[in-house]
Order: C-alpha cells, then structure tokens, then sequence
C-alpha cells in the first residue's frame, strides 16, 4: 500500500514537474498552413499604403510614387556588400493547367530619381522561385541582364509555373545586385495567374525583295507573341493562294516581337508566287496576311532608301534593327533629316531625339542591316552612298559600315571585323560613297554604332543615315 502511494505521489510530481518545464519553453513553431481555398488569382498594384495581407517585403519598401505612370509602386535600394538582395514572396494561389504565369514589372536605376542612367552589364539579376509549402523554394526563371530606365521603360516580366499545375503555391521576386555603388529597383503591378486562357500570335507579312530570277526574301512582323509565345516562326510559299505550312516553309530564327526574315532560293523565273509569315504555339498556326511575287532577273537595278515616314514606313520592308535592351538604340523618326526631308535612322535614347546617354551603364554596340544580291565588276563596280552624321567622344563614339557575308548575324553589343569605313566628329550632314570591290553575291549591309560612357555634352549628335543608294543589285 506504501510502494503504491508512492508511485502515485511520485508521478503527480513528475507531471507537475514537466508542466512547469513547459511553460518555460518557447513556444514551438507552428506548422506553416496550407489554405484549402487559396484564389485562383492574385494582383497587386501597391495603391493601399499598407501591406497586402499575406504579401512580405525584404528589403522593398512602397513608396507613392516611381511606378508605372508614376504611380506608387516598391523601391528596393540595393546598396552596401554586394551581393546583396531584395525581394517580394506572394502568398498562396491554386495553378491549374492552363498556362498559369506570374507576371511583373520593373526597372532599374543606379541613382533614386526616375532618369537615372541604366545599370552596367550584370549589375543586377532578377529570379521567380516557386514553394509548395512555404519554407523550400525553386527557381523557375531569371535573367542577368537589366537596362531598363526613366519612369516610362518598365520592362515586363512573364514567368511560367506550368511545372506546379493543380497545386497551390507562393511566389517570390528576388532581385540580386552584383556590382557595387548605389542601385535601385523598381517594382509595380504583380499578378499571379492561376490561369491564362491560351491566346494566339498576330502577325504581318512583310513585302517581298526580290534579289534574282531565282531568289528573294521573304518576312514578316511579330506584333504579339501569344500565350503561351509561339514555339515556330517563318514563312510558307506556294504558286497557288492561301499557303500553308504543308506548302513550302522556311522557319526563322529568333524569339519575341519584332521583324523577322527568311531567304527563298530555287525559285522558277516568272512565276507568281504566294506568300503567308506564320507563327505556331499551342492555340495553333495563324497566319499573316498575303503577299505576292514574281522572281524576275533585273541587271544593275539601284536600290534606294529615305526613311521617309510620309510613306507609311514601306521602303523599311527587309531592314533589320539590332538594338537590344541597350539604352542608345537605331531609331526611325522626324527629329533629323538630310536636305529637309522629313526622315531618318538615327540613334536616340528616348526613341524620339537624336540624342544619346553617356552615363555609367549606356555603353552600346547597336546595328542596323540589310541583305543584297550585289554585282560588282571591274568594268562596272558597285556602289554604296549616304549622307551621315554624328559627333560622339573623339576615339571612342563612332558610326562604322560593314558588307559581311550573310552567314555573319550582327549581335548587341560585338563589334564587327574590319569596317568599309568608320566615321565621327561631324554634327552636320556629310556625304559619302563606297566603291566596291569586284563580287557578286549576296551580302549583308550593316550600319553599326558604338559609344562608350563619360562623353560630356559635346559629344552630341550620336549618328543619323540617310538616302541610302546601293547600285548593281539584282
């Protein structure tokens, strides 16, 4: 009887013993909760000043203005020992499999006003990670090139989270800098699409450039990539209206909006032939609309290009702009013209002004080209002629002009071998003809401008071409 009430007093105290240890303890953590009804879709666009239930900030704070239309939006100031990071977790939204996507907008700064020039070369990286519950993370996108400045150039970001259908996760945008000095990030309008209805691309065909009795190229105009973007572009031909992929295809290389070309060879002399641009993704294949030609061989035909907008932009069928996400890019426009005419390619920083940035991060190396069938002889040589200008930093901001073989694809920011010519230090206009060598084939024009950064303001005019002509083209 003793033995047993000492067991009983014995265990009272051991309980009591453990309560009292309990209530000393921290409290445990408790389980991160999944919500069984999570939205199917989430967005938010910072107008409320204070923090979106669920939505957590690192580093990124709301600030009432800065934003798309310089509405408020989060800044991140990414300053200090780089690496450093900032970043914005979205909470929980149910995908399903119709092509859900998370989809932002940014722009990045190396100063806090709104015109601050661009960021250097992977100066900062971006990345979306996905979590099914709350504490691992996988990245599913990123990119280590930002430019993107002034309160106008927000650059859209469209990530996929096809790899998560039929679950419910949370979403994170991290922002990563890498260089050092002062860099700011801009964020506004996230959405969360659990999902997207698929939606097809829009296209033009572009006009036909006949280059002999055998070959032309052929192009179109992405106007809109699609949801999701297409996987195929290119062009179909065939002798007969309404020409389909099952007809003569040729693909293009390359992804986004934007023109695109393809080069026909084989083709019968005098015959008309159809033609359709294309683009395919997973609503299917649109075509662009029709155009026709007739291959016919013409002997020392000289081609001529104004930039004149007055005609609706048709003679800048077959030039291709390589500008990239650079902040000095080739522009058509009406800010500049040879003998008052009332356009020209130039180079601009706002898309509008013959002006460009000379700030940290602004250097460029941009192109504009175009192909030819080019017939020089000794007897009869051929010729390239424009007028130009552009001043740029003495040694360093420079127009070049290139004929390449057409194997040769102009890239941002690579130079290219040798130049026909180079050219600097005129802010009027000039003229200038190039006498060609003896060849004959097809070969790829290119107007290359390079700058590095530091000019001062004397720098000013980047380049501008004109009245372009180009003899014994086929």
């Amino acid at each position: 009887m003793i033995k047993y009430i000492r067991t009983i007093v014995f265990t009272v105290f051991i309980s009591a013993l453990l309560a009292s240890c309990d209530e000393n303890l921290p409290e445990r953590p408790k389980k991160h909760e999944i919500p069984e009804n999570a939205p199917s879709f989430i967005s938010e666009n910072f107008t409320n000043a204070s923090t979106p239930a669920g939505w957590t900030y690192s580093n990124f704070s709301r600030i009432s203005s800065g934003g798309i239309n310089n509405s408020a939006c989060l800044r991140a100031s990414l300053s200090g020992n780089y690496p450093i990071t900032a970043s914005v977790t979205i909470p929980y939204v149910t995908l399903s499999a119709n092509n859900p996507r998370v989809v932002f907008n940014y722009r990045a700064t190396t100063g806090s006003s709104s015109n601050a020039t661009a960021t250097a070369d992977g100066a900062l990286t971006y990345s979306v990670s996905v979590s099914t519950n709350g504490s691992t993370w996988e990245d599913i996108s990123g990119a280590t090139n930002i430019h993107h400045v002034s309160s106008a150039d927000f650059a859209t970001i469209s990530a996929n989270l096809s790899a998560f259908a039929n679950q419910t996760v949370m979403t994170r945008i991290t922002f990563t800098g890498q260089g050092s000095g002062s860099l700011y990030v801009y964020l506004d309008d996230i959405s969360v699409y659990g999902s997207v209805d698929a939606k097809s691309p829009a296209l033009t065909t572009d006009a036909v450039t006949v280059f002999s009795s055998t070959t032309a190229m052929l192009g179109g105009n992405i106007i809109d990539a699609g949801i999701p973007e297409y996987t195929e572009r290119g062009v179909c031909y065939y002798t007969s209206s309404n020409p389909t992929t099952a007809n003569s295809r040729l693909v293009a290389s390359g992804t986004g909006t934007g023109i695109f070309s393809v080069n026909a060879i084989g083709l019968v002399q005098g015959v008309r032939y159809y033609v359709r641009a294309y683009a395919i993704n997973a609503s299917g294949t649109v075509y662009g609309n029709e155009v026709s030609f007739v291959p016919t061989h013409t002997s020392g035909s000289t081609f001529t290009e104004t930039f004149e907008l007055s005609l609706g932009g048709a003679l800048l069928a077959g030039w291709v702009f390589v500008n990239g996400d650079r902040p000095n890019k080739w522009h058509v426009g009406t800010a500049t013209a040879h003998d008052g005419s009332s356009g020209a390619c130039y180079i601009s920083n706002n898309n509008s002004a013959n002006t460009y940035s000379t700030g940290s991060g602004s250097g460029s190396i941009v192109h504009l080209y175009r192909d030819f069938h080019i017939n020089s002889t000794a007897e009869s040589p051929a010729k390239i002629s424009f007028y130009w200008k552009g001043n740029g930093r003495s040694g360093s901001d420079f127009l070049s002009v290139h004929l390449v073989e057409t194997s040769v694809i102009p890239t941002v920011g690579t130079a290219l071998p040798t130049p026909l010519v180079q050219l600097s230090g005129s802010a009027t206009w000039q003229e200038e003809e190039l006498i060609l060598p003896v060849l004959s084939g097809q070969r790829r024009l290119v107007f290359t401008w390079r700058n590095t950064t530091g000019a001062n303001s004397s720098a000013q005019p980047p380049a501008a071409i004109d009245n372009i002509t180009v003899t014994n083209t086929i």
